[in-house]
């Protein structure tokens, strides 16, 4: 059965069902628990606020079918910032080929993290048109900006942002800090990966 909370679902525990029937299958496994993990993650989707919605996006990631991409599809169009964020993330990490809607949230959308999203998504499927602007999100007046901008350019994996990371040593807001030291440590930077203040 789908793991509750008392009515509501525990998005959390359906990702960790579906991870546990996709890569290490339990023999003893009800038949269809896939099925109805999805089916669930499906209903939250629609019926959940938008936090729920963002992380029934991030919980169909191991899915990869049609179903996660269709539900990656209508978070790009969710009225909420932190759903169209989960569904740029999640289309560049399974490289969704979404590029025109992708490359419209890179300009236009009204949030910036979602832009910074999208520019991540984009530089996965290889369009680098965007990346300038990374450099302005890093020092955007939201620290949810500068977090996200952080983490995506750890994510994108080039170590030619080491030093614009570096550059930002004297963060004040925690979140931030945090993210700036993790993409460092995803980029290779020594002093990061022996958890050695760098900042």
């Amino acid at each position: 059965a789908p793991v509750k909370i008392g009515k509501t679902t525990d998005v959390g525990g359906l990702a960790v069902m579906m991870a546990g029937c996709q890569v290490a299958p339990d023999r003893d496994a009800p038949p269809g628990l896939l099925d109805r993990a999805v089916a669930e993650l499906q209903a939250q989707f629609h019926e959940g606020p938008p936090a729920a919605r963002a992380n029934c996006i991030e919980a169909m990631q191991p899915l990869d079918d049609a179903r996660a991409t269709a539900m990656i599809e209508q978070g790009f169009h969710d009225p909420e910032w932190v759903v169209r964020f989960a569904a740029a993330m999640a289309a560049g990490k399974l490289r969704v080929q979404f590029i025109p809607v992708l490359r419209r949230l890179a300009t236009t959308d009204a949030n910036a993290s979602v832009r910074v999203a999208a520019i991540y998504a984009l530089r996965r499927l290889g369009d680098t048109a965007n990346m300038n602007v990374l450099a302005e999100t890093l020092v955007n007046p939201d620290p949810a900006v500068r977090a996200n901008t952080a983490l995506v350019l750890g994510l994108m994996g080039d170590k030619s942002a080491i030093p614009m990371l570096l550059n930002h040593r004297d963060e004040a807001n925690l979140r931030v800090k945090f993210e700036l030291i993790a993409a460092l440590a995803r980029l290779g930077h020594v002093a990061a990966q022996r958890n050695i203040p760098v900042m």
